[in-house]
């Protein structure tokens, strides 16, 4: 044996050597192979995640689409369903025409005629901003929830990447007419004249302490419409539903198609989740401080060269020079400057310089001024450049956008 092995030595290690680089390529190989699958399956990821944030952008378009395009049907159903607001200052007009003709006359029926109207005209104008404040955010997130849902069943349907679902077979354009219709049939039907109903005695309650001579600032009148906003949804912070939920989706019809119902069986589900709940609240809180900023910006906030000219042409000129040289030293301590008392000339005020403000807050206005500037069409509904600012403000909330990707992930 021994002498075999010197005899072939050359050979046996020749062989070694060749077998350990024969298993070590094989290694290399095994281990090669594996880091290029695991480098293909990270890349698979990656892409699988790219195009699944892409499809939520995608469907993030389609769902303000769909916005803009029920918002005229809204604003249609919403004149229908609350008080004629034109109808209602016509017949003011036409009540002091008759008075006027019979001036000398006192008509104390007709005085307590139109009375009586303004009081109508002031709670349907309240009523009526509130009801497109709550059916236009409870539109916006149903729409968003069940563009999210179509969008889920779509993007599983194409992509084995896509979260596990259920019923991943997309519907056909006739089954999901019939999902919508049979959800917005009702919202912005029986569920807007049942918001309406619901709205109307929270408003009235609210406003019997405001007269329409009543004057109000900008804060007064965000705190009138909290005041509405918490008799109408109650003031229990641990209630597990919200009362409006009702306004969203009747229960009491079927669908013809057993997959539509099931979408609108698990669209019911999730308005009733936490998560829902959670989004309805910011967007309604989010909503309501836009709502405020527009009304400011619109109602008690002017240019400062429009509040002083128009200020100015009622004045006295004696009196105005007096205003204005007091309107500046204010302007001058308001800004750190000197407060001595020197001679100010007429053409210092109002004062230049980037550092000042380009408008004012203007005082109180009657509550009768307010009542033209409430429309839906000028606040909540306005559509400027087709976009929405309320949809705009609401969308970028965190609870809202982490409330649709997780129905498009359908995580509980």
């Amino acid at each position: 044996m021994l002498k075999f092995v010197k005899r072939h030595r050359r050979a046996i290690a020749v062989g070694s050597v060749a077998g350990v680089v024969v298993a070590g390529a094989i290694r290399v190989h095994a281990i090669m192979r594996h880091a290029n699958d695991m480098l293909s399956e990270a890349e698979r990821r990656v892409e699988g995640q790219r195009r699944r944030q892409q499809h939520l952008e995608r469907l993030g378009h389609e769902s303000h689409e769909a916005l803009l395009t029920f918002l005229t049907a809204l604003e249609k159903e919403l004149k229908a369903a609350t008080d004629d607001i034109p109808a209602l200052y016509k017949e003011i007009k036409q009540i002091r025409q008759t008075m006027a003709a019979n001036r000398g006359e006192p008509d104390e029926a007709a005085a307590e005629r139109e009375r009586c109207l303004w009081e109508k005209l002031k709670v349907a104008s309240f009523t009526t901003l509130l009801v497109s404040f709550y059916s236009f955010n409870l539109l916006h997130l149903v729409l968003k929830l069940q563009i999210h849902m179509l969008g889920r069943q779509n993007f599983a349907s194409k992509s084995s990447s896509a979260p596990e679902v259920t019923g991943t077979e997309i519907l056909s354009m006739e089954a999901r007419g019939e999902f919508f219709s049979m959800t917005y049939n009702f919202m912005l039907g029986q569920g807007l004249r049942e918001l309406v109903a619901h709205v109307t005695p929270q408003v009235a309650h609210v406003l019997r302490e405001h007269t329409v001579r009543s004057r109000l600032d900008a804060g007064s009148l965000t705190s009138v419409l909290r005041q509405i906003r918490s008799r109408v949804e109650g003031d229990s912070p641990n209630a597990s539903a919200s009362p409006l939920l009702r306004f969203v989706i009747c229960q009491q019809t079927a669908a013809t198609d057993v997959r539509v119902q099931g979408m609108l069986d698990e669209t019911w589900d999730t308005v009733e989740s936490p998560a829902f709940l959670a989004a309805l609240g910011d967007a309604l809180d989010k909503s309501l401080e836009v709502l405020s900023a527009q009304l400011k910006a619109t109602l008690f906030t002017e240019p400062l060269d429009t509040a002083v000219s128009s200020s100015s042409a009622a004045t006295p000129p004696m009196v105005r020079a007096c205003e204005r040289a007091c309107a500046c030293v204010c302007w001058r301590r308001a800004c750190g400057g000197d407060n001595d008392g020197a001679m100010v000339r007429a053409g210092d005020f109002p004062p230049k310089g980037p550092h000042l403000p380009r408008h004012i807050q203007s005082p109180q206005k009657p509550l009768v001024n307010l009542l033209a500037h409430l429309k839906p069409h000028r606040t909540v509904l306005h559509v400027d450049n087709g976009r929405v600012v309320h949809a705009d403000a609401v969308t970028s909330m965190p609870s809202v956008s982490t409330f649709a990707t997780a129905v498009f992930d359908q995580v509980d």
